[in-house]
């Protein structure tokens, strides 16, 4: 009896005891500190720009990204280099952040120990094992400890090693890796959030101090499967000296000329909110499965949430004035996209559907549907850019025969060079390729061959993409 006594009063010690890790408070904000892009190397000073974005997918996202990786390393440019180390930023989510957060620590060099710590790995099992282990399953009954949790413990023992975002920052400048953003969506406002010290700074949280595990789980938290991530929102309670930006104030008034603009102010201004006290946070899929929304904004607009600089040497993720400057000459995004596309399910029969049936197609088709206005979006930008750009060039030739002596602003620059590169498993024309690829669940354990089938897409798919190979072309690559 006192050996059952004694059990379960140490049962009920553990689970009082369980707390996931709390986010940090930020003593000041500091636009010249912290895991931001104003304290990257980036731009760099050859002209060519790449963003890379990784879809949602579990590890057939994390396999396709792993092959695109593998082909820009055997891809070479004619100063020697590799395609691969000139990615200037990945925005990822989901499973496409487990690779993206590991590459930004590692970089190539540390692809063969990702393909080992994971691709190969059945991560999905050591989940299921640490949620039935005896005391998690105690740990589990705190109100303060949830599966997501322990997902992040996971991945944590599994792949990070207890890694922090101040360690991402230590290895982006010397390394000369990509900046990455790993996204999640945060469910009360529904809008995106991204793991950077400038969506902390409204939170007055400090990101440097926080593991990556914790953000790359809360970007990969599927609904119902694993539970949101909660942060803490400081705002209410302590002055960091966070200011939001100048933009935001007419961006205000805006909701006719600019929704857009409007939308963002009020995004960043929700965060200040003295209601908001806590943060829940799942899987970015939910907001943008292909992680294309950041990048968007970055190249068509200047307004980012980084605090403005007095000296205007920093800026957030934008690179609008880059381009417009033709400091960017060349610019490379390449959309990885894992959705697959099955046979006919449903309607193959004239039964109404199961309820999990419904609920699976009521989660997955908003997300297939914000992609693919996301992906038209990024044509129909660099289309318009490169237009735009040609103009001034156009009218200087029209008016040259009369007017010799007329001078078109920006008809002497450069046009820069777009090129809009997507990824996906429609584009494979082989009907049984295809099959085996839409075959590939979205867990977090790969079957044997299906990583080389990955790879294989990766590589065709790269092979037979028009604008790539146009890339390639331009710039001299073999």
């Amino acid at each position: 009896m006192k050996r059952f006594v004694t059990a379960v009063l140490l049962a009920a010690l553990a689970s009082a005891c369980a707390h996931y890790p709390l986010n940090d408070k930020l003593a000041r904000a500091d636009i010249t500190t912290g895991y931001r892009y104003a304290n990257t190397t980036l731009p760099r000073e050859d002209g060519l720009y790449v963003i890379l974005t990784f879809s949602g997918g579990g590890s057939r996202a994390a396999g396709f990204a792993y092959g695109v990786l593998r082909e820009m390393e055997r891809t070479k440019l004619p100063d020697g280099t590799r395609l691969i180390d000139r990615i200037d930023v990945i925005s990822s989510v989901s499973g496409g952040s487990f690779i993206s957060t590991y590459f930004g620590l590692y970089g190539p060099e540390g692809l063969d120990q990702f393909k080992t710590k994971f691709l190969e790995r059945d991560v999905e099992g050591m989940l299921f094992r640490a949620a039935v282990s005896p005391v998690n399953v105690v740990r589990l009954l705190s109100p303060n400890f949830s599966r997501i949790d322990l997902a992040s413990e996971v991945y944590d023992k599994t792949l990070f090693e207890g890694k922090k975002f101040s360690d991402l920052f230590a290895a982006q400048g010397p390394g000369r890796r990509p900046f990455i953003i790993i996204n999640s969506t945060e469910l009360d406002l529904g809008s995106r959030f991204e793991w950077t010290q400038d969506q902390f700074d409204p939170l007055c949280s400090d990101l440097s101090t926080t593991l990556l595990a914790r953000g790359v789980a809360a970007s990969s938290a599927f609904p119902v499967l694993l539970t949101p991530m909660v942060l803490r929102d400081y705002s209410h309670e302590t002055n960091c000296g966070f200011t939001p930006p100048s933009w935001v104030a007419n961006a205000r008034e805006d909701i006719e000329l600019n929704p857009t603009r409007h939308r963002n102010a009020m995004e960043l201004l929700a965060y200040l909110e003295p209601r908001r006290q806590w943060l829940h946070l799942m899987d970015g899929g939910i907001a943008d499965n292909i992680g294309l929304r950041g990048p968007l904004h970055a190249i068509t607009s200047s307004d980012t949430w980084q605090m403005d600089d007095p000296a205007r040497r920093r800026n957030g993720f934008t690179i609008q004035g880059e381009l417009n400057r033709r400091e960017i000459k060349r610019l490379l995004v390449i959309t990885v996209n894992a959705a697959t596309h099955g046979d006919v399910k449903l309607d193959a029969v004239q039964a109404n559907p199961k309820l999990p049936a419904i609920l699976g197609n009521i989660s997955f088709t908003p997300m297939a549907n914000v992609s693919f206005d996301s992906l038209q979006m990024l044509r129909n930008t660099m289309n318009e850019l490169e237009l735009r750009q040609r103009q001034p060039i156009d009218c200087q030739q029209a008016v040259s025969g009369t007017c010799p002596d007329a001078r078109i602003p920006g008809s002497g620059l450069t046009p820069v060079s777009f090129y809009p590169v997507v990824l996906g498993f429609t584009s494979i024309p082989e009907q049984k390729f295809r099959d085996d690829l839409n075959a590939i669940g979205t867990n977090f354990a790969l079957k044997p061959g299906q990583l080389e089938l990955l790879e294989r897409a990766a590589k065709e798919l790269l092979a037979g993409s028009e604008e790539y190979q146009r890339f390639l072309e331009e710039v001299g690559a073999q």
